[in-house]
């Protein structure tokens, strides 16, 4: 989706549709309407399956964020950066936070394991 004819959309809250229709080849033709619907439907559908997909794998939290407020895939990327405070540059992923686990009877390695996983 990063650099393609549809990278951008508009946000669910702002538009319903996000912005996304396919004009028809012929204009006067009720034909090539009714295919520009049919391919509307089915190009709003596949972004609505690709938003869901998206935003379960990204951290707790974002889900419903970026389903509503997304308007491009860099936009999800950005927001994510922006609320871990990770470097632009992508490396060291982990300097953005300080991790620190005290392990006892009640904390886990596994619960250590599910809050690094969900950062």
């Amino acid at each position: 989706m990063i650099g393609g004819d549809r990278s951008e959309w508009s946000s669910l809250d702002d538009d319903p549709s996000r912005g996304l229709h396919v004009n028809p080849t012929d204009p006067e033709s009720e034909n090539s309407k009714s295919e520009a619907k049919r391919k509307t439907i089915l190009l709003r559908g596949d972004m609505d399956d690709f938003l869901c997909c998206v935003a379960t794998y990204c951290p707790s939290g974002f889900y419903e964020f970026v389903i509503r407020e997304s308007t491009s895939l860099q936009w999800i990327y950005d927001q994510i950066l922006n609320v871990y405070n990770l470097q632009t540059k992508r490396q060291d992923i982990l300097n953005g936070a300080e991790l620190d686990f005290k392990f006892d009877d009640k904390f886990t390695y596994q619960h250590a394991y599910i809050q690094m996983k969900d950062f």
